[in-house]
């Protein structure tokens, strides 16, 4: 009689990998998942429910054009919202116009772009007609950002570095650059500007020593001289710059301390000060990649930095036809893995822009809400809609492709999360698929809801229990996929040990004698 052996799944340190056949994958690859992300411990757990900001709404058909939150000083900061044309702050949980006399276009296709410039929050939308903006103090009005000599009247993107307030892509040419005074972001003078060639896709910083300037086909750096009279080098350094200028992220790479993440139509890239190299190969092929609405990435996709996760959260339109950013593939920078997509089940499930409130990504929508979508302590997104939560396993064989096992029974590995189910289905190329619940409860009464004094069995915290369920067929492998679709329920599984026996190898039938 064969001896049972193990075959182990997870932790699943690698992430999700859509590029390859679940064969090909490692025991540390996830195959598929959706709405759900992988923990420091390699868990693959149902990520937070959606929760708005703040209950009433801007606007039914209103679409978000920018949302954050902006430092003046160490003692002073406020949320902020564009929304139909009308800049709110969040003042005592309602949003109050801040707008003054400003003019700003109720017009969901621009974008706002705002930098804090050392305390004042500056920007425009790159729409002809609308005013160019600063923001002093919290519970005061908007007032107009004065562009000196330079003639500026618009602009699609601004940064603040080396001490200087800048914008790019403007009215005088979608290929330049322009900047303020180092002592005064009024001053600017109409010769103080660099062009790069071809337009002006982005501008960002590239940490203290440099600022990247994005055209779809390079990056060019620009770099300080000290010298008063020319006071930056030019210096192209990449063939490759990013098509969505609202996807560029600063972040901390593994090897470099600064490192800028973007959006290309092939996918996402990484620049480290050479030539930009893509990060996103995991992503490849017609289970991911080929399903985003490459056409729609230019205007539709944004980007926000999670920095308490180390994680690039992408918002992506997916779907041939999808015009509007509806999935978030998550890139944890630091592990350099992949997870997600995380998906909306709420009201708001296609979004406008992102920005970082209290260190969580929050986004807005067409509708007026703007959603917190980390970190809720919530299992449902808003309006109590349950999260549709799943994930498949990798299926590498664990002798070989050429051997034929016996699946007999699976060892799954979870945390006691409360007296919630979890489908688990099981199949491969010549099983058919079968399915089975298990309860995340391991034994133990939730003490919230089903505890009961002298009956039932108790449980320390941060526990994990571990359930086996049958399994059948004969196969060289197999996978396992976790649904969990219940409002107000979550699941994180470790682990599994798939346990099977192996029956010998296949041959190919013929004539004669081998």
């Amino acid at each position: 009689m064969a001896q049972v052996q193990p075959n182990l799944l997870g932790p699943w340190y690698a992430g999700v990998d859509y590029s390859k056949p679940a064969e090909e994958l490692t025991p540390q690859h996830v195959f598929d998942m959706q709405n759900m992300r992988v923990g420091q411990g390699g868990e693959v757990a149902q990520r937070d429910g959606f929760q708005r900001l703040v209950a009433s709404s801007l606007g039914s058909s209103n679409g978000c054009t920018a949302v954050g939150k902006h430092k003046f000083s160490s003692t002073s900061s406020a949320e902020y919202v564009v929304c139909a044309g009308v800049f709110y702050e969040l003042s005592s949980g309602s949003w109050t116009s801040r707008k003054g006399t400003m003019t700003m276009s109720d017009d969901d296709d621009y974008h706002w772009s705002f930098v804090n410039a050392n305390g004042t929050l500056c920007g425009h939308n790159g729409k002809a007609g609308d005013s160019i903006v600063k923001w002093t103090a919290a519970g005061g009005n908007l007032a107009a950002l004065s562009m000196g000599s330079s003639s500026v009247t618009r602009a699609y993107h601004w940064e603040w570095w080396d001490g200087r307030l800048w914008c790019g892509n403007s009215n005088q040419s979608n290929d330049q650059v322009n900047y303020s005074s180092d002592t005064d972001i009024t001053a600017w003078g109409a010769n103080d500007l660099f062009f790069i060639g071809e337009e002006l896709t982005g501008v960002k910083a590239f940490g203290r020593r440099a600022l990247a300037l994005h055209g779809e086909n390079g990056i060019t750096l620009l770099r300080t001289t000290g010298n008063a009279t020319i006071p930056y080098s030019k210096d192209g350094v990449s063939a490759r710059g990013t098509i969505a200028h609202r996807t560029i992220l600063s972040v901390r790479g593994r090897q470099s301390a600064n490192v800028q993440l973007f959006v290309r139509e092939d996918g996402i890239y990484a620049f480290s000060g050479g030539e930009a190299e893509k990060i996103s190969q995991s992503l490849d092929g017609e289970r991911f990649w080929d399903t985003v609405n490459r056409d729609a990435l230019a205007t539709d996709s944004f980007a926000v930095a999670h920095g308490d996760r180390d994680e690039a959260w992408f918002f992506l339109p997916v779907g041939t036809s999808q015009t509007k950013a509806n999935q978030i593939l998550i890139y944890d920078y630091v592990r350099g893995i992949w997870f997600g997509p995380f998906a909306g089940n709420g009201a708001t499930k296609e979004w406008n822009c992102a920005g970082i409130i209290d260190r969580i990504p929050h986004t807005a929508g067409f509708d007026g809400y703007i959603l917190k979508l980390d970190k809720t302590d919530r299992l449902n997104d808003e309006n109590n809609n349950g999260v549709y939560a799943d994930f498949t396993t990798a299926a590498p064989p664990p002798v070989g492709i050429d051997v034929t096992n016996r699946w007999l029974y699976a060892m799954h590995s979870f945390d006691i999360e409360g007296n919630y189910n979890v489908t688990v289905s099981h199949f491969g190329q010549r099983t058919p698929s079968e399915s089975v619940t298990i309860n995340q409860g391991g034994g133990y009464d939730a003490i919230e809801s089903a505890f009961e004094i002298g009956d039932s069995a108790i449980a320390g915290e941060d526990l994990m229990a571990t359930v086996a369920t049958k399994l059948s067929g004969y196969d060289s492998s197999i996978q396992l996929k976790y649904v969990n679709n219940a409002a107000n329920e979550k699941f994180t599984i470790r682990r599994v040990s798939a346990m099977y026996a192996p029956k010998g190898r296949r041959t190919i039938r013929g004539s004669g004698v081998i």
